[in-house]
């Protein structure tokens, strides 16, 4: 099963805080038939600052921790962007 958006990259949205619920969250999606997500943190700037780079050093950390506790969840990054305050 895809999920084509979810916040699990950890500290930079309003998703999880910590690197530790992100891999607790992808334990649990995987246990119940997710085996790829897009991750799609917010872009919204002054709330929610990030960009490219910023979105692809977390995904880089969050993939590697992945890899390190053998969670099968193949990711892909992309970006919920808020294009205006309406």
């Amino acid at each position: 099963m895809l999920d084509m958006h979810c916040h699990l990259l950890p500290g930079i949205d309003d998703g999880p805080s910590t690197l530790a619920q992100s891999i607790s969250l992808a334990k649990h999606a995987v246990e119940h038939g997710i085996t790829h997500a897009v991750l799609t943190p917010h872009i919204q700037p002054g709330r929610y600052n990030n960009d490219v780079k910023s979105i692809a050093r977390v995904g880089r950390v969050f993939k590697m921790a992945l890899e390190s506790n053998a969670i099968p969840l193949q990711i892909a990054l992309a970006a919920e962007v808020r294009l205006c305050t309406e």
